[in-house]
């Protein structure tokens, strides 16, 4: 038996609602949450678009890379913030699609952010780091530089008279 904290009226165990209408559900502890369903699809949601967004990026790392070992191309152009960009997304999107409870419980701002969170997002930026400077040194290996813009010079207008 417990009792209402609004009224105190001694309710059953199994009662879900007291009589004068206050929800007597048990509350999650704070150890073991009861995640919303709302707020598990949309951070499962969110990991499927980093997914898509990370093989994306590794589409376009990829493929330029391909072209410049096989010597098809006199030219390539890429951008080396696609190859930073992959390992992260793809780490992030594996995390929330397929872990998404223990990611949610990790994320909690409630609880505070776990330090694993802080250790695998530094991880995740050393290995994009990696990646990057493994993509450019492939690049150069085949002969391939990143193209130099010239900066566009604007001139002043002229005096009027």
């Amino acid at each position: 038996m417990r009792s209402c904290p609004r009224c105190s009226l001694v309710n059953p165990d199994t009662a879900l609602t007291c009589d004068c209408g206050y929800s007597l559900k048990v509350e999650a502890s704070a150890a073991n949450p009861v995640w919303p369903l709302e707020r598990i699809l949309r951070l499962r949601g969110t990991g499927v678009t980093a997914l898509i967004l990370g093989l994306a990026c590794l589409f376009l790392v990829l493929s330029p890379l391909r072209r410049a070992e096989s010597g098809a191309a006199k030219q390539i152009e890429y951008s080396s913030k696609f190859a930073a960009a992959a390992p992260a997304l793809l780490g992030y999107g594996i995390l929330l699609t397929f872990f998404t409870r223990r990611a949610a419980k990790a994320l909690d701002r409630r609880a505070g952010i776990k330090p694993i969170v802080w250790l695998g997002g530094i991880v995740l930026v050393l290995i994009s780091v990696a990646f990057m400077l493994f993509v450019e040194h492939k690049f150069r290996e085949y002969g391939y530089r990143r193209p130099h813009v010239e900066p566009i010079r604007v001139e002043p207008p002229p005096p009027p008279f």
